[in-house]
Parts: structure tokens; C-alpha cells; sequence
């Protein structure tokens, strides 16, 4: 029993941790693809954004799937120009904190809010992940076209997994709500953990 938690120990020893930019051997584009979807926080911006706009009419629900990558490709494009500095942290956390506020709320909202809130989740996201490409010799523009695409993927498979799912059971609006709360949660403590810095 000691030999097997021993081996377990060291295969689970970390030898080298790298935040930023994995992936790089499959080319800049795959890079920044996954640079979003392999950080946590990221993907559940993207998928609270979904989820709220499975809680919306399709209208509505479109618009602000259009609002999402726009807005990754703006705040992608606004790292080049703005100073990466300790507000982005913060930024990501309120985001999750307030998106999934909005998400358990389950409120019938104007197309207006919707887009506005996806505009702002992907500027926010988009500057995030854009930020560690910044003097890296990768390609920027697949790099940061990288990133959008994911982000628009992740959103849009949220949205089309619970909106198919909310017309199959009646117990997935209910679920949809308690995913926003974990999601708000995460963001609360992340805020929390900021302001203790």
C-alpha cells in the first residue's frame, strides 16, 4: 500500500509549471485556442454567457452571441495598446461574480443588457488572455484570432446545450441556475482573494 501511494505521489509531482502559452508546437492560432480554454476561469465566462443567453429568446440570444467574440477580438486588440497591470485579475473575477449573479437570476432581459454583458465578458476575457502574448515571438493575429474563436465557440456551445436541454427537461432551467451560482461564487472568492493582495 505505501509503494503504490508513493508511485501515485510521484507521478502526480508537478516538474514544471508553465501559465502561458501552451500549445505553442501546434502553431500560434491552436496557441491562443488553447490559452482560453484551458484556464478554468475563461471557460466559465464563456459558458455563463451561454447559459444566460439560454435563459433569453433566441432573438435575443443571438445578439449576444455576436456581442462575444466582437468583444474578445476588442479586448484582444486593446492589449496592444494598454499596459497590462494588476486590474486585469480582478476584472476576470468580477465578471464571473457578476455574470453569474445574472445567470441565477434567470431574468427575461433586453437585447440591449444581453449584448452589453457579452460585449463586456469578452473585453475583459480577450485582454486577459491577449496580455501573455505580449513579446512572445508568436504570430499576434492568429494568437488573438485564436482566442476569439474559442471564446466564441465555448459560448455558443453553452448556449445550444442548455437551450436544448431546458426544451428536454424541465429540471435543466433549475440546473442552469445552480451552475451560475458555482460560477458566481468563484468569482466572489477570486475577488476576495484580490483584495487580500
Amino acid at each position: 500500500m505505501r509503494s503504490a501511494c508513493l508511485a501515485a505521489a510521484l507521478v502526480l509531482l508537478p516538474i514544471n509549471a508553465n501559465a502561458h502559452l501552451v500549445g505553442v508546437e501546434f502553431g500560434d492560432f491552436y496557441a491562443g485556442s488553447l490559452h482560453l480554454m484551458l484556464a478554468p476561469e475563461h471557460v466559465a465566462a464563456m459558458l455563463v454567457v451561454g447559459l444566460i443567453g439560454a435563459q433569453q429568446s433566441l432573438e435575443v440570444a443571438r445578439w449576444g452571441l455576436i456581442a462575444l467574440p466582437l468583444g474578445l477580438l476588442m479586448g484582444c486588440l486593446l492589449s496592444l495598446i494598454l499596459v497590462p497591470g494588476g486590474f486585469v485579475d480582478p476584472l476576470v473575477a468580477v465578471s464571473l461574480a457578476v455574470g453569474g449573479c445574472v445567470g441565477i437570476a434567470a431574468l427575461r432581459l433586453p437585447v440591449v443588457l444581453v449584448t452589453a454583458l457579452a460585449t463586456l465578458v469578452g473585453l475583459i476575457h480577450g485582454y486577459a488572455n491577449a496580455v501573455s502574448a505580449i513579446g512572445t515571438p508568436v504570430d499576434l493575429f492568429l494568437y488573438l484570432s485564436g482566442i476569439a474563436a474559442a471564446g466564441s465557440v465555448l459560448g455558443t456551445l453553452g448556449l445550444a446545450c442548455a437551450t436544448a436541454l431546458m426544451r428536454w427537461k424541465e429540471w435543466v432551467p433549475l440546473a442552469s441556475r445552480v451552475l451560475s451560482s458555482w460560477i458566481a461564487t468563484v468569482g466572489v472568492l477570486m475577488v476576495g482573494l484580490a483584495l487580500l493582495r
